[in-house]
Order: C-alpha cells, then structure tokens, then sequence
C-alpha cells in the first residue's frame, strides 16, 4: 500500500514538473499547523497522510516567512495593477516593466544623495549572425583529419544602453554599441557624483570623462577613461584628472582641392637592415650615377641574380649550403680586410676574378670549403666568422617577390627588413660595355653536386659595426613616409631641417663642416 502510494505522488510532482494541471483535493494544500506539543509551526498536506517527517518552523522563523510572503503577494498585486493601466492605455502588452526600468524609495539615504529614489532604465538590441564554414581537400598527403575543417563564425550585433540615479547626486551611464566608428565610442562606461553649491566636492567621476581648460596654457583631452574631481575651497577651484588617453588629434589642411598632411621623419629612423648595395663598386659610384636624373650614368646593367638568407622559416624546397665571403668580388685594398687576400689587375668592376680569394677557393689550396663542416679548418689564420666570411646550413633562397632591385644601381630592397643576426648574400650576373661578368656562383652551377656549399658575396654578416667590410653596403638613406593615404608626386614638398646645438633652432642649412652654408 504504501509502495502504490509513493509511486502515485511521484506521478503527480511529475506532472506538475511538466505544467499538466493538479487537483488541490487529490493531493491536498499545504499549510503550516502549529503543534503545541513541540511548540513549532509543522508544514502540513490536508487529506494526504504523512509518510515523512515533516518540516516545522520555529515561533520568529514562522512570522519571518509569514511577512515575506505577504510582502510578496502585495508587489506581486501591484505589478498586476500597472499590468492592467499600461493595457487600458495602449502599452506594450506582455513585457515586463521590472526587466527594463526600476524606481523605488531610499529611505533614509536621501539625506546624503537627495531626492527622487533610486531610477534605473534599459533599453538595447541584440543581433547575431551565425555561419559555418566547411573546408575538404583531396590532398592524400595530408591526414583524414587535415583534409576535413569545420569552423563556426559569429558576426554579434551589440547595442546596449543604461541609466542610473540614485537621488539627485549620483548618477550612472552604460552605453556599448559594436557598430560605432572610434573603438573609444564602442564602450562607455561613467560613473558620476555631483554635490551641491555649498559642498567642497563638486564633482567626483570614474570611468569615460573628459577635461576641458579655459586657458591655451595647459590643453585639456577628450575621450579619457579614468577618475577626474573638481573641488572648490571657497574661491578656490581645483581640476583634476587621472586617465589614459584613448583618442589622437591630427590637423589636416586643404589647398585647392587637395588634401595637404604635414609630417616629420628624423634622419636615424631609416629603413634597417632593409636596403643593401651588391658591391662597394656600387656604394662609391651611386651619387655620380644620380647626377643627370632622369638619365642614370651607370652603364650597368644586372641581368640575373639570386638571394640567399638565414633559413628561419624552415622552408627546405630549395635549401643549400652556403660561404659567402665579404672579399669576394672586391678589387680595391681598401675594401679586402684580409691580409691573404691579393687585388689582381686594376679593372675596378665587381666579378670573381678581381681578387685571388676565388680561384683559391675552386682549384687552390682553400677548395677544403666545399664541404661546409670543413670551412674553418680549410680557410688559413687570418679567415674570421662573422668579419671574412659566414657560413650558413641550409640557406634559404628567396623568390622575386620577396624583393625588388635596381638593375642600373646595384641595390636591393628586401620586402621585409632582416634581423640582426640574419645574413644576407647574393650571386649577381651584369653586362658592362658589352661584358659579362659575375660575382658569386648560382643554384645552376653546382648543380652535379648539390650536397657541396655555394660560394657568394656577403652583403650582410650576423654582426654590424662600424670596421667590418660590410658596413657600408647597408643603405642609410631610405625612409618610410608611412600611412599617410596616397602621395602624389606633383604635390610632394620634401624639406631637410639642421637642428643648431648652439641656438636649438631648425635651419634649412648646415652652419659648420665642409658642407657649411
């Protein structure tokens, strides 16, 4: 008997889980009963026997309850009246005031923020687009796994606005809005007190405030996220904040119809480790070469070249073993650091045979440098890694479109700049009055024997000072104008400014050394 009747109450809690309708009767109310043999209120089912003991509440607990739920059947009878007035008035049916707009007393409190109660409003929107992307490739070297891609994408649409007051001195603002121009208007967030005439804290806020001066003196900001006060000591009115800025101010002028946009660059912000000369052949003979522009005085003319560079990326597809000698190509002394080194002739164009060091290195006594673990054994005293020659594994080859070079000039300019302990060599091909003459050795020439090491010019070693013989190869005169939008030429205005130590002023000419006045 009592097995059937646990199961039929268990069907009954079951039900009222599921929102089916329940007789009171068959189950019967609950109620407390005051039992004056324990002294406690016991919560009690009329018409269902016990089969449990029952919850009981003591004398205070039981008046506890009692108020807090005449408490709430009271608001709830009020939510219903203002239910029923925003019905007959034409409100919005079915919606909740409660969810987006409070106002309640403060009671005592009101003596320190003032009338008017506590008032919260709320109003927003928000609209999410949700997208699946699925990816399947057919490339057999790749895993099952690999082959197959699932990703989501969620593009959320956020406008959220709310406003708080407590009495007449505190107030609150949340505004959030995804879709806003300036990322400093997507999210702010104020929180404000502001006292009274005769009060020494006027206003005290933290969060999104702004400061404004009545002088040029001291500039004041907009768009400043931190905590700003203004107190007043009798005539005496002090401004302050603490906050990080999060806005910039640019000023742009018009001529014409042309936008102008005025900008500073000083002249050790070059382009480093970006720009380098093949040869010092090209160094010493670029400002002779640039004499007559448009018309460059070159007479060169470089037809084939490769680049090789430290293999930072792992990329193995066309790796080899590389030495590149910073001597290689050079014919003036000036130029080869090394004492084992010998100019031949006085033909001043960059080729191979400018100097003894490659002939050494193929048929000489040095050809031990093929093998690229015997270099520093081969090479005699007076060969230094990182001043002479640098010696790199599995050097990676650069595609064309990983740089740009000028043909005429002999410079390259790397799309992206080296680290600085990166090295750089090249193999260069260039006609000259008709002849042809090469520096350095490409993929092609050894191509019987890929596991022997390329011979190339150094043009940047993993050191760079000021006494190595590859210092000057690196170019120092390119700069970065920036995103300033589209330039044009016709409308390009370029001024060189001296800074004199003596008098601090910015003068358009040099007042002392050999290029003074």
């Amino acid at each position: 008997m009592l097995s059937r009747r646990f199961f039929f109450l268990a069907i009954v809690a079951l039900a009222a889980g599921f929102g089916f309708g329940v007789r009171a009767d068959v189950v019967g109310e609950e109620e407390f009963v005051y039992n004056p043999l324990t002294d406690r209120y016991e919560l009690r089912s009329a018409g269902v026997p016990d089969l449990s003991v029952p919850s009981s509440m003591s004398q205070q607990e039981y008046l506890d309850y009692t108020l807090r739920k005449s408490m709430a059947a009271y608001f709830r009878a009020k939510n219903e009246e203002e239910f029923a007035a925003k019905d007959s008035t034409g409100g919005k049916k079915g919606v909740l005031p409660a969810l987006v707009g409070y106002n309640f007393s403060l009671g005592p409190a009101e003596k320190i923020f003032g009338g008017g109660g506590v008032k919260l409003t709320s109003h927003g929107s928000v609209n999410t687009k949700i997208g699946v992307t699925m990816t399947s490739m057919g490339d057999p070297s790749l895993t099952e796994r690999q082959r197959n891609h699932t990703s989501f994408d969620f593009d959320p649409e956020i406008e959220l606005s709310a406003t708080a007051s407590i009495g007449e001195k505190m107030s609150f603002d949340l505004n959030y809005n995804t879709n806003s121009t300036f990322d400093f208007d997507s999210k702010k967030l104020k929180l404000e007190y502001l006292g009274k005439e005769d009060e020494i804290v006027k206003v005290l806020a933290a969060g999104n405030v702004s400061m404004n001066t009545s002088n040029s003196l001291i500039r004041g900001g907009q768009a400043l996220f931190g905590i700003k006060t203004q107190l007043q000591f009798g005539k005496l009115t002090v401004d302050a904040v603490v906050s990080q800025q999060e806005s910039q101010a640019r000023t742009t002028a018009s001529k014409g119809s042309v936008q102008t946009t005025p900008f500073e660059i000083t002249v050790d912000n070059f382009d480093e480790n970006q720009h380098f000369f093949f040869n010092h052949y090209f160094y010493e003979g670029y400002d002779k070469a640039m004499e007559k522009l448009p018309l460059i005085q070159s007479g060169v003319s470089i037809t084939r070249l490769e680049v090789w560079v430290t293999n930072r990326r792992s990329n193995y597809d066309e790796a080899r073993n590389i030495v590149a000698f910073a001597a290689l190509g050079e014919n003036q002394s000036t130029h080869i650091k090394n004492p084992n080194i010998s100019p031949i002739g006085s033909d001043p164009y960059p080729n191979n045979r400018a100097n003894t060091l490659y002939e050494q290195l193929t048929v000489g006594a040095w050809a031990g440098a093929r093998d690229i673990s015997q270099v520093s054994k081969t090479l005699p005293a007076g060969f230094e890694s990182g001043r002479d020659y640098e010696k790199i594994e599995n050097a990676r080859k650069l595609s064309p479109s990983d740089y740009i070079y000028n043909k005429q000039l002999g410079y390259i300019s790397l799309r992206m700049p080296l680290q600085p302990d990166e090295v750089l060599a090249v193999a260069y091909e260039y006609t000259y009055k008709n002849t042809v003459y090469q520096v350095g050795e490409f993929g092609t020439d050894n191509s019987d024997k890929p596991n022997e090491s390329l011979y190339l010019k150094l043009v940047k070693g993993t050191s760079h000072a000021p006494e190595l013989p590859t210092w000057k190869l690196m170019m120092r005169n390119v700069y970065t104008v920036g995103n300033h939008g589209s330039i044009e030429r016709e409308k390009f205005r370029l001024d060189i400014k001296y800074q004199n130590d003596s008098s601090g002023m910015y003068l358009n000419y040099i007042t002392e050394g050999a290029i003074a006045n």
